[in-house]
């Protein structure tokens, strides 16, 4: 039979663990600050989505991928829309360039978005597709103001994943960063 004090801390790790599940079922957004290394200066804020899968999952070899949504802003208060994936994704339809690929992928907000494509980039062999225009103040609102964002990405083999991202919290996480306070 397990002491008192030890029956305790179990349950009050359980419930520790049951609240942390439960936020980040609930679609929880997370905020990280990255600093110069040589001068600890802020040089980008960064809030993000839980990793998401697709609703049908992509064949080999994209089989298990998942997705994270993030909004970045920079020391020039611009921010920036990307999407951080669990293993690289071979995307299909892209244009190459010198040291990265660019790629065309259909976007849209629930509820009421219209399905609109957005120019995407990706350094080769980063898990990282990045917006290349910068988002104005209005988009980034209506943006955090909808309840989902869903991306559609393009892979070899035919594959269409749409992923599928709650909102829920994204406000709240981006009233943190320089350009979520102007």
């Amino acid at each position: 039979m397990l002491p008192t004090v030890s029956k305790l801390a179990i349950c009050a790790a359980l419930a520790a663990a049951i609240a942390a599940t439960a936020a980040q079922a609930s679609g929880g957004w997370d905020y990280h600050q990255h600093k110069d290394t040589m001068s600890g200066a802020p040089t980008e804020e960064i809030v993000y989505s839980r990793y998401t899968a697709p609703g049908v999952y992509p064949k080999f070899p994209h089989d298990g991928l998942k997705a994270s949504m993030r909004l970045s802003c920079n020391v020039h208060s611009t921010a920036f829309l990307s999407f951080e994936f669990t293993n690289t994704p071979i995307l299909a339809n892209t244009e190459t360039h010198d040291g990265f690929l660019s790629v065309r992928m259909r976007t849209k907000t629930v509820p009421a978005g219209a399905v609109i494509q957005g120019l995407f980039m990706q350094q080769w062999g980063s898990p990282l597709l990045v917006q290349t225009a910068p988002l104005n103040e209005p988009l980034v609102s209506r943006l955090l103001s909808r309840e989902e964002y869903w991306v559609e990405v393009g892979l070899h083999g035919g594959d269409r994943p749409v992923f599928k991202f709650s909102m829920e919290g994204a406000k709240e996480a981006w009233a943190k960063t320089k350009c979520g306070k102007k």
